[in-house]
């Protein structure tokens, strides 16, 4: 999945993620707004938009389900439903890119921390 130097990083380009996937990045788009419940890009300067490990893995299994299982959109947004927790909502009020950023990372660490408690 992950090369050597792909494994220590912590986020990735779509470039990089269609690369690893190995897709278009058009895909990684459409698949990215078609599944926001459970894919949240991390947006950096210029929009750009960096995938974290968490996401190119929930990428993975929705590769597999269309392309492999062959499973419809609708479909595989029900597997995502039933298996995957959705992501906490980005409050629309934020505008600094910064505070989008921190609000991910507690968003994110708060995602460990039941994880953790969970386990």
């Amino acid at each position: 999945m992950f090369n050597k130097e792909d494994a220590e990083k912590n986020s990735y380009s779509i470039g990089e993620t269609a690369k690893i996937l190995g897709i278009e990045q058009h895909v990684v788009r459409f698949w990215s707004n078609t599944f926001s419940d459970y894919i949240r890009p991390l947006r950096k300067a210029g929009e750009r938009r960096y995938y974290s490990k968490s996401d190119i893995e929930t990428l993975f299994k929705i590769k597999d389900m269309v392309y492999n299982q062959k499973y419809s959109l609708g479909g595989v947004k029900q597997v995502l439903q039933n298996t995957s927790p959705k992501l906490e909502p980005q409050p629309a009020d934020i505008e600094n890119p910064k505070l989008q950023q921190l609000h991910l990372k507690v968003l994110n660490l708060k995602k460990s921390i039941e994880n953790f408690l969970n386990s």
